[in-house]
């Protein structure tokens, strides 16, 4: 299980470390594997929190807003854009 893990990086997870260990014709149950790898200290690289789509989408519209006052100039009506 170690060298597994270690081939790939210190990456996965005990969810592919099984799958991995299933391909290579060693079966074992995952509860064994996450137990395991627990206790030995093992971690996967967890995923990097991302922005929700309406917070991306403000934030591209709020860059267009001043995109555009910047282009048009200023006329004091900023809902209008």
């Amino acid at each position: 299980m170690r060298r597994v893990w270690d081939q790939n990086f210190q990456v996965y997870g005990a969810r592919k470390v099984w799958r991995q260990m299933h391909r290579g014709g060693k079966p074992i149950a995952r509860c064994t594997v996450e137990r395991l790898m627990r206790r030995l200290g093992m971690e996967g690289v967890h995923r990097m929190e991302t922005l929700s789509r309406r917070a991306y989408g403000f934030r591209n519209f709020e860059n267009y807003r001043m995109r555009v006052l910047a282009q048009c100039g200023w006329n004091g009506v900023i809902n209008r854009v």
